[in-house]
């Protein structure tokens, strides 16, 4: 059976929180989760948050950052930015049948859409959306975006990197020219979820999400021990020498003042 659920919640940790704790429950069915995102810059698992935005800059503009639980690259969210999970047994799941499926459905609305691990959804010679994918146990969680109707200006300035003279072997997100679908969220919605019961020869059955435990499941992915502490170490540049950081915190370096505290913090004080 194919389960549906479009998800209200717009709130990125409750939903990338929702996301790991059906992928940790398995279950007998597959499930299809369609939901939205106020704004947001949303990491891979394997990746440094300040080569791929400012941390900074993000705080100040009231805009989130979070890590999700698969690889691949950072994205940025908003209300136009739709994003579509599918929960399915590891032995059946592709992804190229994945991304065949959304190229499906966005032809069924009348684009020139192509898709690929390498490059994303494409509509002509422009990327709408990405995906990445996580294993656990008996299933897998494919996740992706669709830029429906995003702020591309806002996107691209909150995904420029704030550090470059880092080494690290993080994952690094591959720069694309981005467009909007331009159409309703409705009728993207509506053929996602067409293009999926005719994949797998089923109706769909809207579902009931489970409760998520706030002081734990959703906290979990707000904490910076998670944001910040699983970013691969690395070495930072500095006019000072070099400062070598380990789960975002400073192990050492020149000043020795800064030697276990954040490098957030480092940062903050000016002294790059």
């Amino acid at each position: 059976m194919l389960l549906f659920r479009k998800n209200a919640s717009q709130d990125i940790y409750a939903n990338l929180a929702m996301e790991d704790a059906l992928l940790e429950a398995g279950g007998d069915n597959r499930l299809l989760m369609l939901w939205t995102a106020g704004d947001a810059v949303v990491l891979g698992k394997n990746q440094n948050p300040w080569i791929e935005t400012n941390p900074s800059i993000l705080q100040h503009e009231g805009i989130k950052l979070a890590r999700r639980v698969s690889g691949g690259g950072a994205v940025f969210h908003d209300t136009g930015n739709l994003n579509y999970s599918i929960f399915l047994p590891r032995w059946t799941y592709q992804s190229s049948c994945v991304h065949e499926i959304v190229v499906r459905a966005l032809r069924s609305l009348g684009f020139d859409a192509s898709g690929s691990d390498e490059k994303g959804i494409t509509v002509g010679d422009k990327k709408v959306g990405g995906s990445a994918f996580c294993y656990r146990k008996d299933w897998v969680l494919h996740h992706g975006t669709l830029l429906v109707s995003a702020n591309i200006e806002k996107l691209n300035h909150m995904l420029e990197p704030f550090l470059t003279d880092i080494e690290s072997h993080c994952v690094r997100s591959k720069r694309a020219e981005v467009r909007n679908l331009g159409c309703e969220m409705s009728m993207v919605e509506q053929a996602l979820r067409s293009a999926f019961e005719t994949a797998f020869d089923m109706e769909s059955r809207n579902a009931d999400l489970p409760e998520l435990n706030s002081a734990g499941d959703v906290e979990r992915f707000k904490s910076s021990e998670w944001i910040y502490g699983r970013t691969p170490r690395f070495t930072c540049q500095s006019a000072e020498g070099p400062f070598v950081v380990a789960k975002g915190v400073i192990e050492s370096g020149p000043d020795s003042k800064w030697v276990g505290r954040p490098f957030e913090q480092w940062l903050l004080s000016g002294s790059l």
